[in-house]
């Protein structure tokens, strides 16, 4: 009989334990970006804890600005006109970059996620993992993010410098 109420008290004494070293957290660690957390308590004194998704930087926060390495003259300032659309209304001027095939995104330091929405948006663009150093010649000043349009590359016609 001493050894089933040691048990029960060792399985009590476990899920005490577990319950007060345990913060329900079962998810990955993640890097970056605020976290709201809400907790709510339920009659049963039970606990739960959601943590909503970091919130992107609205567009018209983010200075833009469309280059045209490719070889479609107007393209640069036509995909400028098209993402003021969606909302990037801090644009510099377009203008013209060196040659390149492929299109690309870049974004400084802490854009990352906001890099490759903006890469959806132009549509076949690749992101880059670092805003280019140096940066080129016809960048505007404080760009945030970058867009590079070029040439189609070999065998690919997805890569498009304009849409719609």
């Amino acid at each position: 009989m001493k050894g089933i109420v040691l048990i029960l008290v060792a399985i009590a004494f476990g899920i005490v334990l577990l319950n007060v070293v345990d913060d329900g957290d079962d998810a990955p660690a993640s890097s970056g970006g605020d976290k709201k957390t809400t907790t709510t308590e339920s009659a049963q004194n039970s606990t739960t804890t959601t943590k909503a998704p970091a919130t992107l930087t609205p567009h018209n926060e983010i200075k833009i600005q469309v280059l045209n390495g490719g070889n479609v003259q107007g393209a640069a300032g036509a995909m400028t006109d098209q993402l003021k659309g969606k909302g990037y209304t801090d644009a510099a001027d377009a203008a013209d970059a060196a040659d390149r095939e492929g299109n690309v995104v870049a974004c400084i330091a802490g854009l990352e996620r906001e890099a490759a929405e903006l890469a959806t948006l132009v549509g076949s663009a690749e992101v880059l993992p670092a805003f280019p150093d140096p940066a080129p010649d016809t960048m505007a000043e404080g760009v945030e993010c970058l867009v590079i349009l070029g040439s189609p590359k070999a065998g690919d016609e997805s890569t498009a410098t304009t849409t719609g």
